[in-house]
């Protein structure tokens, strides 16, 4: 094992030298990938209105598409324009109703207590990738049931406020904070890197861990996805017969 293999094993935990890489997912791979990583309590913790917990969940669901070897990731980010004081301005809306329920370590001891927040949020992240079919594909498995198109999860956000434009942007995926983007990042297969990408695994998976379980009682569907299932044939069985 070389030396970066090595940092790697020591700072992610896990060895990767036997991991695919450049895997281009088709539309049902892509599919199954979301419904296994939706499927994991990652993809339901959150925070109320800070918008730190979009950031870890992104990354962390970056980081199980890397460990498939999956090609060309990239992380959309969605974010409120500033002030006129160049500060934060919260004027994202959420597409779908949240509830929350503060600092229960299990979502079923206490869900009948669960309020609902309509504050509005600063920055909304998630990963993008594309599949063999062309199709860009988000993985935001806290408001989506399936993975969305870009476009269609670009329109389903919407400002808090009329005549508000809020701003996209898509990035590397290794950017965890959205104040980061357009700093240097590292070589690529460097020990710098290594290390980096090390630092903010390690962040979020301790970030993670102190975040409640909220999630969405209605998520959202992909319009694609229902398109094609409302495209596809009806069979009729015909007559029923016995032996």
């Amino acid at each position: 094992m070389n030396g970066v293999n090595a940092i790697k094993d020591a700072l992610l935990g896990q060895a990767q030298e036997d991991s695919p890489s450049d895997i281009v997912l088709t539309d049902e791979q892509a599919l199954e990938l979301f419904a296994e990583i939706r499927a994991m309590e990652l993809s339901h913790k959150s925070e109320v209105s800070d918008g730190a917990g979009c950031n870890l969940r992104a990354h962390a669901i970056y980081e199980i598409l890397a460990e498939r070897g999956v090609k060309n990731i990239q992380k959309g980010w969605i974010s409120s324009p500033l002030t006129s004081n160049g500060k934060p301005n919260f004027l994202i809306k959420s597409p779908v109703e949240i509830k929350y329920t503060r600092h229960a370590r299990n979502f079923g001891e206490s869900a009948a207590n669960r309020v609902t927040n309509d504050e509005p949020f600063n920055i909304h992240v998630a990963p993008v990738i594309t599949t063999a079919e062309g199709r860009r594909l988000v993985f935001d498995t806290y408001f989506y049931d399936a993975p969305p198109e870009l476009e269609q999860w670009r329109n389903d956000f919407k400002p808090y406020e009329e005549g508000v434009e809020l701003k996209f942007e898509l990035t590397e995926p290794d950017y965890l904070y959205f104040n980061e983007i357009g700093s240097p990042l590292p070589e690529k297969g460097s020990v710098r890197e290594m290390v980096s990408r090390g630092k903010s695994h390690l962040e979020v998976k301790n970030e993670l861990r102190k975040l409640d379980l909220n999630p969405v009682d209605t998520p959202l569907k992909a319009k694609w996805l229902e398109d094609r299932r409302n495209a596809e044939p009806q069979r009729d069985s015909g007559p029923e017969s016995g032996l």
